[in-house]
């Protein structure tokens, strides 16, 4: 269902010669901006990060920056399966109160006593409120949330540039809500290997696949991966 899908999508932008030339590859994903200097674990940091982007400037979803601080520092120790367990009762405590769900992406970097910097598709959330509930669960007020406002191209330029060049992070995760269930293999499936031998034309055909596909409300995480 899946790979049909994808080549109706491929008839219908690009037509039969770009169809011919995607079946001739088999496994692919894709990084949008120059991502010189940058190691393979950043670079796929970026990877999960722009495809969310993409996904929620086609449609039209709001982006937020949210930073929530640890309570001890690392000698303390705030294992990152603790504060993992802490930020998840955050977004059910926020989805309780606002009614939304947190659709995130998220890193931890060493600053000071680590820090967890969430990108996440949402609504309004008053930073008192946000401070008193991470304060409550976790022990720590200094937190910070905006809204992130631009093309896909220039927040990820932005978050790059302050956020994974600048420091190494040590955990990343993102919700299947993100992008959806799966992208991560579809990516490696259909286009990474597209994308070694010609970039320019696979970064588009995934931007618009992302943009665009629709899991079906039945699909489980198998089917998406053919297995």
């Amino acid at each position: 269902m899946l790979f049909w899908f994808f080549i109706r999508l491929i008839l219908m932008e690009w037509g039969v010669p770009l169809l011919v030339k995607v079946l001739g590859y088999y496994s692919g994903l894709v990084e949008d901006l120059p991502l010189a200097g940058l190691s393979r674990k950043k670079k796929r940091a970026f990877h999960r990060l722009v495809s969310g982007f993409t996904r929620a400037h086609a449609r039209g979803d709001r982006l937020r920056f949210m930073t929530l601080t640890t309570a001890v520092d690392s000698s303390g120790g705030w294992s990152f399966r603790l504060l993992r367990r802490h930020f998840q009762t955050l977004r059910k405590r926020i989805k309780r109160h606002f009614h939304f769900e947190v659709k995130y992406w998220s890193i931890r970097t060493n600053e000071g006593n680590g820090v967890l910097h969430i990108v996440f598709k949402g609504g309004f959330i008053p930073q008192k409120w946000l401070s008193d509930a991470w304060n409550s669960i976790h022990g720590a007020k200094i937190v910070d949330i905006r809204a992130l406002k631009g093309s896909p191209k220039k927040l990820a330029s932005y978050l790059i540039a302050n956020y994974l060049c600048k420091q190494s992070y040590e955990r990343l995760s993102w919700s299947w809500s993100w992008v959806f269930r799966g992208f991560v293999g579809l990516w490696h499936r259909y286009f990474s290997s597209w994308y070694r031998s010609d970039a320019a034309a696979c970064l588009l055909a995934w931007n618009r696949f992302v943009s665009r596909y629709e899991v079906p409300k039945t699909a489980r995480f198998g089917s998406l991966l053919g297995g």
